[in-house]
């Protein structure tokens, strides 16, 4: 079973400004980001709900869950998630060290 995956608009801003820092400093950095972000979406398009409820997880309503992607220390990035039916919505893609979202913080448009 294949599931779609949408980019909502804050997700796709999140990945194309963390692109965007990954390409002032190294052109390779900035095309392996974008490779990884495919590889993502091709794994949640295959099972979503494989992965792990976020720590976000404050409302019952909202089944919040997340991949996270990279390994090396301070790269590591959070793809928050929520499943609808069988299409896969990316509402956020941020850094692990950033704090825990708010309800304003997801996107639902």
């Amino acid at each position: 079973m294949s599931w779609t995956v949408i980019l909502l608009p804050r997700a796709k801003a999140d990945i194309r400004s963390v692109g965007e820092w990954f390409g002032s400093r190294n052109r390779r950095a900035e095309s392996r980001w974008y490779a990884q972000m495919l590889r993502v979406v091709e794994k949640l398009a295959t099972n979503p709900s494989h992965y792990p409820q976020a720590e976000d997880n404050f409302n019952a309503d909202i089944d919040l869950r997340e991949l996270i992607v990279g390994r090396r220390r301070g790269i590591v990035h959070r793809v928050l998630f929520t499943i609808g039916g069988q299409i896969v919505y990316v509402h956020r893609v941020r850094h692990a060290a950033q704090d825990t979202l708010s309800v304003e913080d997801l996107a639902f448009d």
